[in-house]
């Protein structure tokens, strides 16, 4: 049994099941550090917060735990240590710290309790106290002198040597380190010179040989060395180029880096503007070139993922983040994105959360959840925990905003879990209102172990979207959300609902209504609006039917049917299933009601010079559109509103079809939905073309909000 229980706490929280990879971006020119979710299947960077500091970031590093965060301040000469939250990697300010002039470079120790640092202008190093809240000493525990240009500081993997290069005396400076006291002591042979104009700048140990690597910022090159454990000796034995042969530019190295297997070594180029790579022999180390990748303008910084599959390199001088993978097999890099991140990005670190002992499933940032009554409704608490005993305990709190303080909204209590299964599962009434902070924490004996804390949350009021062009992102301004009172729902994830709008799907990346829509509802109710948009561009109600639903007319794009027979096709069911499947991960009455605006890929299609035999009559429109509610309510299991714009506009010369204007209005009589907006009766001054512009976008979110009101003043919930 007990090695069961070992088992099934691996499956639960192995690191690919609970861990993710945050991008840190230290931006010097803002004074910020900004945050990137990285998707461990493609790479792919999604930015989730950022961080103001008290000077200009520079260095970054974190403990061997990956628990804290610390930066150097390089303007101000000062250190900052920062929480690394395990469940989202969003930092919270621990300490700022006095330090020195222009700390350059920082790292720890393997056992994460002093934080060392090296001085470019300052020509020192020192060593800072770490406490076990990350706290740094307000005092050096060690300052010494060094020499001017000292560019990095970095401890052997056995923790008993540290290695300082400096740019400036062409030295690589050793110290003997006492993890005990957590000194530094001069070593015998305290320096290693190299020649002139080299610049040792930083330096790497390989993973498993007793090999270290130190790029050469004036000499453009790699020197690989022989270092001997028993007395932290280095000893040269290879020194590449970093340069094609036909370079004849200025070019500063800056940084370097071995992937996680030791199999090949990258270092970045300043002037080349390139990421030089390398294959490690697997015998004795050296390296050879398999040629440049071109990169971001004035690379100072990049990082690998912990598995060594993406590379992340930063442009200091283009403000971007130029994200590659790795040939597993080759080592050469193949770009993949570029992200725009900010002003004059200094360093980059990837870091790898550590698995949490509480991991929430739900809630999660920005989420709204549907109130059941016109005050109130139920937030769901559940996910993992990495427990055997103790107690799990929750609060709800109402953060001070606009002067108000800080309100307890339920007070600590236990919730339920399941131990032998490593879950919990809870459901806390709340009043609706603004967003709360919901704190979690675990107790043993009486003792916090660990806390966790997910905002902001709300319980108000969900849509779903459904349609076409007008209900997606075919706006031609991105709007976004003026109150912060406006969250989306892509499927899996809540975020703010800033334009474009997730999980739409057509895939469209510009303007929507909806940033306008939730505003106005929030101005009037004062809950927070979660919105959930599922529409696709270009389609016609037959390509929203469920699966198997047959038509005789083809619609005017044939996506999203199948032909099965002569002069009939049905319905693949894809649009339908994606409606449905969101609907469904908003859970049990989840969301208010379903919107709908749809209509102009029905409407008018012969005078638009499509075949005739592809347009439908109105009275088909409305039949259509019966079976589609029908078929959604069936699958809902209640009886779920729909609201039925008027939809019809093609252009000021073909503003409005009567036909299906009347079978919409007919949905709405005979008690089968709800009226929506007229959005006809916005004309070109609203338009760009069949698309609305960002004054169309503000007014069509405004009728939807009035029309949905009406409801929601009648109902009361």
């Amino acid at each position: 049994m007990k090695h069961l229980a070992s088992l099934i706490l691996f499956l639960l929280f192995s690191p690919s099941t609970l861990a993710d990879t945050v991008i840190y971006v230290a931006l010097a020119a803002e004074k910020r550090i900004v945050i990137h979710r990285m998707n461990e299947d493609d790479g792919t960077l999604t930015p989730i917060d950022d961080i103001k500091m008290d000077g200009e970031p520079g260095a970054l590093t974190t403990d061997p735990a990956n628990h804290f965060l610390f930066a150097s301040l390089r303007a101000e000469g000062k250190l900052a240590a920062m929480r690394i939250n395990p469940n989202t990697g969003k930092l919270t300010p621990i300490n700022t710290v006095a330090a020195g002039p222009d700390p350059a470079h920082l790292s720890t120790d393997k056992d994460g309790r002093y934080l060392f640092c090296a001085y470019y202008v300052a020509a020192k190093i020192t060593v800072h106290r770490i406490g076990k809240d990350g706290s740094l000493s307000a005092m050096f525990h060690q300052s010494i002198a060094t020499a001017p240009k000292a560019h990095a500081i970095l401890l052997d993997p056995s923790n008993r040597f540290a290695f300082v290069p400096h740019t400036g005396p062409n030295t690589i400076y050793k110290f003997g380190f006492d993890a005990k006291r957590g000194e530094l002591k001069p070593s015998t042979v305290a320096k290693l010179m190299t020649p002139d104009n080299t610049g040792p700048r930083h330096l790497v140990f390989h993973p498993s040989k007793d090999i270290a690597y130190v790029d050469n910022e004036q000499g453009g090159s790699v020197t690989a060395y022989q270092f001997k454990p028993d007395s932290g000796t280095l000893q040269p034995f290879q020194t590449i180029s970093t340069l094609p042969a036909n370079f004849k530019g200025a070019n500063a190295c800056a940084e370097i880096k071995v992937d996680p297997a030791g199999t090949f070594l990258y270092v970045s180029n300043r002037g080349h503007d390139s990421i030089a790579c390398f294959m490690i022999d697997a015998q004795d180390g050296k390296l050879t070139s398999v040629g440049p990748a071109p990169t971001e303008k004035t690379p100072r910084s990049f990082d690998l993922d912990s598995e060594g599959r993406f590379l992340y390199a930063a442009g200091e001088s283009s403000g971007n983040v130029a994200a590659y993978r790795i040939d597993r097999k080759t080592g050469k890099l193949n770009p993949f994105a570029t992200y725009k991140v900010g002003r004059q990005p200094w360093w980059v670190l990837a870091v790898r959360l550590p698995a949490p002992m509480i991991k929430p499933e739900s809630p999660s940032e920005y989420q709204v959840f549907q109130r059941q009554r016109w005050d109130s409704g139920t937030i769901w608490v559940r996910g993992a925990l990495r427990a055997e005993t103790g107690e799990l305990r929750c609060r709800l709190v109402s953060p001070a905003t606009g002067g108000k303080p800080a309100s307890v909204v339920k007070d600590w209590h236990v919730i339920a879990t399941d131990l032998t299964k490593q879950r919990f599962d809870a459901q806390i009434a709340a009043p609706a209102g603004g967003w709360y902070r919901l704190e979690l924490r675990l107790e043993q004996d009486g003792q916090v172990v660990t806390e966790t804390a997910i905002e902001p949350i709300g319980v108000g009021k969900i849509f779903v979207v459904a349609g076409q062009s007008n209900a997606t992102n075919y706006g031609t301004s991105k709007q976004k959300t003026a109150t912060g009172m406006v969250a989306s729902f892509d499927g899996v994830r809540w975020f703010l609902a800033n334009d474009p709008q997730l999980g739409v799907q057509d895939g469209s990346k510009q303007g929507s209504f909806l940033p306008a829509f939730g505003d106005a509802l929030f101005e009037k109710y004062r809950v927070p609006i979660g919105v959930a948009s599922t529409g696709s561009g270009a389609t016609s109600v037959r390509q929203w039917l469920p699966k198997g639903e047959r038509m005789k007319n083809l619609p005017t794009i044939a996506s999203h049917v199948r032909p099965v027979g002569p002069g009939e096709w049905e319905s693949t069911g894809v649009l339908f299933g994606g409606l449905m499947k969101r609907i469904e991960a908003l859970g049990p009455h989840g969301c208010r009601a379903v919107l709908w605006h749809q209509g102009e890929s029905d409407a008018g299609q012969t005078r638009a010079g499509y075949p005739a035999d592809r347009q439908i009559t109105g009275r088909q429109y409305a039949a259509f559109m019966e079976k589609l509610i029908r078929a959604s309510r069936q699958v809902a299991g209640r009886d779920l509103p729909w609201f039925v714009a008027q939809a019809t506009y093609h252009s000021e010369e073909d503003a409005a079809d009567d036909k299906f204007r009347a079978a919409q209005e007919s949905l709405w009589k005979n008690g089968l939905a709800l009226e929506g907006p007229d959005t006809d009766a916005l004309r070109k001054e609203f338009r760009d073309g069949v698309h609305f512009n960002a004054e169309g976008l503000q007014a069509h979110g405004k009728l939807w909000a009035d029309k949905v009101g009406i409801l929601l003043d009648k109902i009361k919930h």
